[in-house]
């Protein structure tokens, strides 16, 4: 996570602040691209692995991978086909667009065959295959960025290597489950049409909405800031990126215990293990929240002065970190089959926390508290109705889903 973050610094460093912009917009394009999330398979994978590889059925489980990735490259082939008929999307030219959609692919290629190492409760394993490609792809960016000076060159060279890690995980696990790749890709091509795509559909939605509360102030600002201003925003909600990333790190290894403990036990214990761990996470987060404010302001004070005009907005950005890192209400809900209702508690909240946003915005639209404080009010809103919500759900005498057991 480390190398990841220090990535992003690097080319701060070594980038100019308009290509920094760039290279920022690329990789909003990247993680708006893994939104898709294979179209819902992804959250099906997610939540079905764990239990399938807990009843010993490797081979369905391979299978739903396969099924996975086809979808995932045929999203991408799309995409970028229609990326030839825009003129501009978040300051990015086409052939820029469809740099960042590769970028994109890389990355959800890698998320999904580790999930393979996360289904299995082994995050030491998970932990390795991170740090190997963090450590190749900083130093693929570091060389190409420093020769290059170019930020589309550096997002390809990340791509390249993330796509090479992933095929030398995907082979591991082919060779473990002791079966045919030939075969497998096979049964999963011809199964494709007899997936539950109504609930993959469902759970795409869900990820959707959930990538526009924790990316719409970016996707506003890169619309409406000079690349230099979206630059210095960007460079500020490093904060956020690093916050998401200890989530996602956590809830790697949270998501498939919590998976495990709701097949096993029932809905109620699986909320006891949930709010314990959304509750202390909390009271960590805002105590480190404080001390690494003031460090991360010395930083830019003293490295990057060029981004000192970012430093207004750490405050309200630290708390809505806080708020992020603690999430893991959603996962409850998700992994208990409320999926709908997690949707349209989020729609919900989105549309009352952009409403809110419009009326009460300022009319300099380059004044980067703007963006900051639409981040903010959609975090207040997400964490409260969440943890309200599930909450409520558990309090019920008897529920839908205290009877459910996750189809796999």
């Amino acid at each position: 996570m480390a190398l990841m973050m220090l990535r992003i610094f690097a080319m701060a460093r070594i980038l100019d602040v308009a290509g920094f912009g760039t290279y920022s917009a690329g990789l909003l394009v990247s993680g708006t691209f893994c939104m898709l999330g294979c179209l819902g398979l992804q959250s099906m994978l997610q939540r079905s692995m764990p239990v399938m590889l807990m009843r010993q059925r490797s081979k369905a489980a391979l299978i739903l991978l396969v099924q996975c990735l086809a979808v995932a490259l045929a999203c991408a082939s799309i995409s970028m086909l229609a990326s030839g008929f825009v003129a501009s999307v978040a300051g990015l030219t086409p052939m820029a667009l469809s740099v960042g959609l590769v970028h994109g692919l890389s990355q959800q290629v890698f998320l999904l065959v580790t999930v393979e190492s996360r289904s299995r409760g082994d995050p030491l394993r998970y932990a390795f295959q991170n740090f190997w490609r963090a450590s190749c792809v900083l130093c693929a960016g570091l060389m190409v960025a420093s020769q290059t000076g170019s930020a589309l060159w550096v997002l390809l060279a990340e791509a390249c290597v993330s796509l090479v890690m992933s095929y030398a995980t995907l082979a591991r696990n082919v060779r473990e489950a002791r079966v045919s790749i030939a075969s497998v890709a096979l049964i999963a091509v011809r199964r494709l049409g007899k997936l539950p795509w109504r609930t993959a559909f469902v759970l795409f939605l869900v990820s959707m909405v959930g990538f526009l509360h924790l990316n719409v102030d970016r996707w506003a600002a890169a619309e409406s800031l000079a690349p230099e201003r979206f630059a210095l925003y960007s460079f500020a909600a490093i904060v956020l990126t690093m916050a998401q990333t200890i989530q996602s790190m956590i809830n790697a290894s949270i998501y498939p215990m919590l998976s495990r403990r709701f097949a096993n036990s029932g809905m109620r214990p699986t909320f006891r293990l949930s709010a314990r761990i959304s509750i202390a996470t909390l009271a960590g987060s805002i105590l480190m929240g404080v001390p690494s404010l003031i460090i991360f302001a010395q930083i830019i004070e003293h490295w990057f002065p060029s981004y000192r005009a970012a430093t207004g907005i750490l405050v309200i950005f630290f708390g809505v970190a806080v708020l992020r890192v603690s999430d893991f209400w959603s996962s409850f809900l998700m992994i208990s089959g409320h999926e709908m209702r997690l949707l349209a508690l989020d729609c919900l909240v989105l549309a009352a926390g952009a409403s809110i946003w419009i009326v009460l915005t300022p009319e300099d639209l380059s004044d980067l508290w703007a963006y900051g404080m639409l981040a903010a009010l959609l975090a207040v809103g997400h964490y409260l109705a969440s943890a309200t919500m599930a909450w409520h759900l558990v309090r019920q005498p008897s529920t839908v889903a205290e009877k459910t057991h996750i189809n796999v």
